[in-house]
């Protein structure tokens, strides 16, 4: 019996819908996972900002927050970046501040590489006031805000550890938040973990005021 050629094979094969169908899914399959590596965006936090002991101890008896993070994505490279914070009270949006935009800015440019390391501090400065300042590798930006007179302020990281945040559309980065109370006891990662819409916070949980600081690249 006559060999049958490798075109011819291939041929047949090509005429098999399973044959077919196996192999446009495959092609779908690897396509979607290369497109996921490329535009994943992580958040990733330091479990250790301070890397002392002492000076985290320091830190929390003085009321100060700190907190580093990378946000890390193939995507980001040559993107620019904005952070605003939206402040709410009583449940309402009251003010929204732009802190940075490196677009066209003489001190932030875009992401070289593919991670943008940042580190967030925070204080209260007086019984109505506080400070919040945003460190990069050279340049830093503070804003000083209206406050209750709680000492019970908390900074929070959100979306840590993420993989679905997507270049172009804004997400909340942190919040500096007041807690949840009930039955004489103050809850903050009831309001953090929730999954509640986060800028009904106020409403839901009773939040006289919290800061939200939303990040975006472009």
């Amino acid at each position: 019996m006559p060999k049958q050629d490798t075109f011819a094979k291939t041929n047949n094969l090509m005429k098999n819908p399973i044959f077919l169908l196996s192999l446009l899914f495959f092609s779908f399959l690897i396509q979607n996972v290369s497109a996921q590596d490329k535009s994943s965006v992580k958040i990733i936090g330091d479990p250790d900002p301070w890397g002392n002991k002492d000076l985290a101890r320091l830190a929390n008896w003085q009321g100060i927050h700190h907190y580093k993070v990378k946000i890390t994505g193939k995507s980001l490279n040559g993107k620019n970046y904005s952070l605003i914070a939206k402040e709410f009270w009583n449940g309402r949006l009251k003010k929204v501040d732009t802190l940075f935009n490196s677009q066209g800015s003489a001190y932030f440019g875009p992401v070289k590489g593919d991670t943008l390391p940042l580190t967030m501090m925070a204080s209260k400065k007086s019984e109505r006031s506080l400070r919040a300042e945003v460190f990069f590798d050279r340049v830093s930006v503070y804003h000083d805000y209206l406050t209750t007179n709680s000492d019970d302020y908390s900074m929070r990281i959100l979306d840590r550890q993420k993989t679905e945040l997507e270049v172009g559309k804004p997400f909340y980065l942190f919040a500096y938040i007041m807690p949840y109370e009930k039955d004489g006891n103050k809850y903050w990662c009831a309001v953090e973990s929730s999954g509640k819409d986060i800028e009904k916070w106020g409403t839901e949980f009773g939040l006289e005021h919290y800061i939200l600081y939303e990040m975006r690249f472009f």
